[in-house]
Parts: C-alpha cells; sequence; structure tokens
C-alpha cells in the first residue's frame, strides 16, 4: 500500500510538472503540416486563396515536386531534409531519388513557417511493368517516399505516398483543393474579441474525402479538424492563424495563412 501510495504520488508530481500550454495547433516547436504535389505560385506564401486553374498533376515519366510545410516558433532554426530510407508498403512502389532544395522562411506574427521542396523524376510506365501486372485496369501509382527533416537538436521523418498518373487524362488527375479560403476573420481588419469564430470555404474534388487542420500562433482553437470552430487568443496582440486541407487519397491539399490582430 505504501508503494502505490508514493507511485500515485509521483504520478501527481509529473502530471503537476506538464506544460498545459503545450497543445496539438500551436507553433511551439518544429511541427510538419503539409505536404504540397506539385505546388502553384504562391504556395511558399499563401497569404491568398491559391489558384489551381492551370495546376498540373503529377504524371509518370515526368518531374515531380513535393512542398513539405512547417511551423515552428519565432526563433525556430534553420531547417534541413534529407533523404531516408523507405520502409516498403502494399500498393505502393519505393522512390527517393530526390533532389533538395534549401529551406524557404517566412516569418509571421508569433510562428516562423518554413517550406522545403523536394524534386525528382518519377518511374516511366514501361519501368513499372511488374507493378501494372499485379493491379490490372488502374491508371495511377502510389510512390511512397522517406525524408527526415532537422533543426539542429531534433530530427523527424516525414514517410508518406502520393499519387501519379499515367497521364494527365487519367480519371481525377485533375481534381485539386487550390482555392480553399479562410473566410473569418477577415483579412486585414482588427478583431474585438479574444473569442473568435474561424471559418473556411473548402475546394472539394471529386470522390475524395479530406483531413482539415487548423494552427495558431498561439491561443486554444476548439476543435481544429472542422471547418468552422472558435479560436480563443490569450490577450491583446498580433497572432497568425494557418488553415491546411489535405486530401485522404491523392494526398495532395492546399493551405492559407493569416495574420490576425487583436488591439
Amino acid at each position: 500500500m505504501r508503494n502505490f501510495s508514493f507511485l500515485i504520488g509521483l504520478l501527481a508530481l509529473l502530471l503537476g510538472c506538464s506544460d498545459p500550454k503545450t497543445r496539438p495547433e500551436t507553433a511551439d516547436k518544429l511541427k510538419p503540416i503539409l505536404v504540397l504535389v506539385n505546388p502553384p505560385d504562391g504556395a511558399d506564401a499563401p497569404l491568398q486563396p491559391l489558384n489551381g486553374d492551370a495546376w498540373q498533376p503529377p504524371v509518370l515519366g515526368q518531374s515531380v515536386t513535393l512542398q513539405f510545410h512547417f511551423i515552428g516558433p519565432a526563433d525556430l532554426a534553420p531547417l534541413t531534409l534529407r533523404t531516408g530510407e523507405v520502409e516498403p508498403r502494399v500498393l505502393t512502389v519505393p522512390f527517393n531519388d530526390w533532389t533538395i532544395a534549401a529551406a524557404d522562411p517566412h516569418d509571421y506574427p508569433g510562428l516562423r513557417h518554413v517550406t522545403i521542396e523536394a524534386v525528382g523524376t518519377t518511374p516511366t510506365a514501361d519501368e513499372l511493368v511488374d507493378y501494372w501486372a499485379q493491379y490490372p485496369g488502374v491508371d495511377f501509382v502510389r510512390l511512397r517516399y522517406t525524408l527526415i527533416v532537422s533543426d539542429g537538436t531534433r530530427e523527424l521523418p516525414l514517410a508518406g505516398d502520393f499519387v501519379v498518373y499515367r497521364d494527365a487524362n487519367s480519371p481525377g488527375a485533375k481534381d485539386n483543393l487550390f482555392g480553399s479560403s479562410i473566410d473569418s476573420p477577415a483579412a486585414n481588419v482588427p478583431v474585438t474579441d479574444k473569442k473568435l469564430t474561424i471559418s473556411s470555404t473548402l475546394q472539394f474534388p471529386e470522390d475524395e474525402d479530406i483531413k482539415i487542420g487548423w494552427y495558431a500562433s498561439a491561443g486554444e482553437i476548439k476543435n481544429r479538424r472542422a471547418a468552422s470552430t472558435e479560436w480563443e487568443l490569450p490577450g491583446s496582440g498580433e497572432y497568425t492563424l494557418i488553415l491546411t486541407v489535405r486530401g485522404k487519397e491523392a494526398r495532395n491539399g492546399d493551405i492559407q495563412i493569416r495574420p490576425v490582430t487583436l488591439p
């Protein structure tokens, strides 16, 4: 009984020492938040809805760009990205032949937003004859990657996959989420209350479920997976709100950033 009481006391002490301000939506440390496939112009600093009208879908035998998005505190150290070992997965083809660009940081109130691009040339259809034989009748393939991001003190593995089509006319190839927007709070208009309604308009591709993510420099977001929810600010100041949208099948997505001021 004495040992049990000791364990209960230790647990209470540990819980009391935990940081109650740490939340999944806040930019309190390095966090990967999104990967865009063949990002349109302006995706590195998306203060306006992105235009997907001229979007080029990833096609076999052509160049493809993955744009990785990260957030962190305003003093986030410079980031580096390198390839890692690709773990095999069913229904995917390993791919790790990337040329990685330097990190591109953008500072907003209370946080740093960083993008890093990895560029590669996808396999040709002829190089995937074994895949087509195993999965006849499909017009796309999933390429799987593993990259590792570092801020100098910690490393995070980034493992995922994305769809590459036989050609640009394959079913679903033109579908994308670009053009999703933050509707509230409005741009360039100071807010008047520390409890805000935040809402978005989403561009839905055909036949694809999506995953929403809200992020902020500070405060608490009630439901960061809802298209419309509430955000409570700590008090007067300048803040940043980020909306991300990701397709669960094609893995492509969208992002918008909104600076917010509470006088």
